[in-house]
């Protein structure tokens, strides 16, 4: 047996750890320093004197502390139990009309981070609190309408440093949006007249968050949520100087640094007949934490016909904003002149359609656009103000039924949304703030002057100006996929992709793809990747559905000698699985060279084993006609990859350049063979199950089962050097070595 392996270190590691625990705060302090007494006033603040809505629901207040450790992080101190005599910080207090106080004794020295909810104590509360994440999670199951026990308040008092006695006054905020709806008391006496009862209402809302940091005050989480239908409550409020009778009343969990423009239903419970709809959707509602939103006017008989205005803190008026119903063009812009932040056009006619102009009001708070019926002539266009403060947000919203030959939006100030209808050309110049095109709008041309998009709908041909931004496409289908990928970008899975055929990415293009909770399959050669910069991310899987002996991404580089020409790099969370996760073979131009090709990988690549070839497969695989040792060869990198295989982990026949970094590779026969290239190993696990050792004369496929790391000769008598820096390698053998082409070793 000749000697082909240059080196070959194995060290061994002993790792130890450090135990550290949080000082007691419950007895004596010792010597670390003094109790002494902490008081805080807690309050939610000027609520007002309302019989309803006012805050006063909530009763008591979860006070949770934290101390700062050594290395800067946050050690909750968890509350004590029922039977304690020494309560901890961590504590519940009683709160009345408003108010609580709180008390407790902290060690001097020490720096602690106060987190406070307060809410209606119930047994089985729409609220939870994790200590870990300081998140409050919210449910809205079965949640009941007009339900005031569903108020709460929160605050943190952060970074406190004890160096003696402490006290404090803390406010506590609403996290919430109370949205309302009020009725005239002329239109519930004409409903009345007219034979017509309302009993209740429910309200749906779309685009509510479901957890909120309380650490930072920052929401995630999107979703559609109902309120039940409820009897119309007895009270009035108050709304840009009318008294209304509430209809419906609700919270909802929404960010308080901006709106949330959401889509609001209300159902009403009637009895008797109207002519008026008992269910009506009202658009792009804006909802902010802590304001107050009013829906008001004549409800019963003419639903379209209402205000809507934005309480700041529940108290001072902060925006209103009037939906006017004009008849055309002509009233629209007359409506938007006179302070209508949204307007709705019956219908765009035939006189209009070959140009039409919507002029923006000069405003700084957003504006909604809906057109109901519009001619597929026409030439829509929408312009900013001519002075003075631009719109902070514009959306259109046209049937998507309709057609329209050109829409030409120049705003450049201004986020705007496109809802609905099939184009032929959108024109858009936006703020970086992003232009969305929604899930129901098709476009023939779009082309981005200016500012960054948000893709939803299905885009045929995407141009980019000078001054365009970044672009991400949400997309759905094997062919928005395939339109997404001719472009630079961000590309967002929406739902599981199968396809016909393989997808490519070439020409220069960067990207990313997060899978987002999805997957991508196609019978073979799922992506093909040549000449461009693609990051996998998010959690999903890339697999072929019938093993044909290629891949899942087949990756190539270019045939002549440069630097990072093909870019691939593969996330913690995506696995990749075929013939082979990852396959390496020609480069672009159908040679074996391969040059800047480089592999980043952090995820999972699988090989199940369902082809039907004499070879089982590999999870990843490069050519051994890949024979160059200089320049720009394939670099790949594994970090804390996991990979399992019914050949194979590793089949690096062809030469390149490997680092393998607390890997867990497992192979039915082999986890690693080497047959040329350089190849660093550092730490991680590495397993072979074959129940025997075989070693066989190959040159065209691998020659060893049973080892762990097998290092044999190829055919093709290139260099081979493996360093191993620790790891734990279980097999017949753990490494075995040998040249069993019998080729002379270099």
């Amino acid at each position: 047996m000749k000697r082909i392996l240059n080196s070959i270190a194995v060290l061994a590691l002993v790792v130890t750890g450090a135990v550290s625990c949080q000082k007691e705060l419950s007895g004596p302090a010792g010597h670390e320093g003094q109790e002494v007494q902490v008081s805080l006033d807690l309050t939610t603040g000027q609520i007002g004197t309302r019989a309803y809505a006012d805050g006063k629901s909530v009763d008591v207040v979860h006070v949770h502390v934290y101390q700062k450790d050594d290395s800067g992080n946050l050690a909750y101190i968890a509350p004590a139990g029922a039977s304690a005599t020494v309560q901890n910080p961590s504590k519940d207090v009683t709160m009345n009309d408003g108010n609580a106080s709180y008390s407790t004794r902290l060690v001097t020295g020490q720096t602690y981070t106060f987190v406070f909810w307060a809410e209606k104590k119930k047994d089985r509360g729409p609220y939870n609190y994790d200590p870990d994440t300081k998140t409050v999670t919210v449910s809205y199951a079965n949640a009941a309408g007009n339900d005031e026990s569903r108020d709460a308040f929160y605050a943190v008092l952060p970074n406190v440093e004890i160096t003696g006695a402490y006290s404090a006054s803390v406010e506590l905020y609403r996290p919430f949006a109370q949205i309302n709806f009020g009725v005239t008391a002329e239109d519930l006496n004409a409903a009345a007249l007219a034979g017509v009862t309302v009993n209740g209402a429910a309200v749906k809302l779309t685009g509510i968050a479901n957890s909120i940091n309380l650490l930072d005050g920052s929401v995630s989480g999107s979703e559609t949520v109902s309120f039940a239908n409820a009897n119309l409550p007895s009270e009035t409020f108050s709304a840009a100087g009318v008294t209304y009778k509430y209809v419906a009343m609700d919270y909802v969990l929404v960010g308080k640094g901006t709106k949330t423009l959401s889509d609001v239903t209300l159902t009403l419970d009637v009895t008797g007949t109207t002519s008026a709809a008992t269910e009506y959707t009202y658009p792009n509602v804006p909802l902010q934490g802590n304001y107050r939103t009013n829906i008001v006017g004549n409800l019963f008989t003419s639903p379209a016909d209402i205000d809507i205005n934005v309480d700041s803190g529940f108290g001072t008026t902060d925006n209103d904003i009037v939906i006017k119903n004009v008849a055309n063009i002509a009233d629209a812009n007359a409506a938007l002149a006179e302070g209508a932040t949204s307007v709705k056009i019956a219908k765009v006619t035939a006189s209009e359609a070959s140009t039409t102009t919507l002029t923006m009001p000069a405003t700084s708070e957003s504006i909604s656009i809906e057109i109901e019926s519009i001619q597929s002539s026409a030439n829509l266009q929408i312009e900013k103000p001519s002075a003075g403060a631009n719109p902070e947000s514009v959306s259109v919203n046209i049937p998507s039924t309709a057609t329209v030959e050109n829409l030409t939006i120049n705003l450049p100030q201004s986020h705007v949304e496109v809802n609905g209808a099939s184009y032929t050309n959108i024109t858009a110049t936006t703020s970086n703030n992003t232009l969305v095109i929604g899930s129901d709008v098709t476009v023939e041309t779009l082309t981005i002057e200016a500012g960054s998009a948000v893709i939803y709908g299905k885009v045929t041909t995407l141009v980019k100006g000078e001054n365009a931004g970044e672009i991400e496409w949400h997309v759905t289908d094997e062919a928005s996929l395939k339109t997404a990928l001719k472009y630079d970008g961000k590309i967002v899975v929406e739902s599981d992709i199968t396809m016909a055929d393989s997808a490519v990415i070439n020409g220069g293009r960067t990207l990313e793809i997060d899978l987002n909770g999805h997957n991508i399959s196609a019978p073979s050669k799922v992506i093909s990747i040549a000449n461009a910069k693609v990051d996998f991310t998010g959690e999903g899987k890339i697999y072929e559905s019938t093993d044909d002996q290629y891949g899942a991404l087949l990756i190539a580089g270019s045939s002549e000698d440069e630097a990072d020409y093909t870019v691939v790099n593969v996330g913690e969370n995506v696995t990749l699985a075929g013939w082979s996760g990852i396959f390496i073979s020609k480069d672009a131009d159908g040679g074996y060279n391969n040059y800047g090709l480089v592999v980043n990988c952090k995820g999972t690549l699988e090989n199940p084993g369902m082809d039907t070839h004499s070879t089982p497969g590999h999870a990843i695989y490069i050519n051994g006609s890949n024979k160059n040792t200089t320049g720009n060869i394939p670099i790949i990198n594994l970090d804390g990859c996991r990979l399992t295989s019914k050949g194979l982990g590793i089949y690096a026949a062809g030469y390149a350049k490997w680092s393998l970094s607390n890997c867990e590779i497992e192979g039915d026969e082999t986890a690693i063979e080497i047959r040329a290239g350089k190849m660093t190993v550092n730490g991680g696990t590495y397993t072979s199950n074959a129940e025997s050792f075989e070693v066989v004369r190959n040159g065209n496929g691998n020659s060893i089962s049973g080892a762990a790391l097998g290092i044999s000769q190829h055919s093709t008598d290139l260099p081979i050097d493996v360093v191993v820096h620790g790891g734990t390698f279980t097999g017949e053998y753990a490494i075995y070595e040998e040249d069993v082409q019998n080729e002379t070793a270099r």
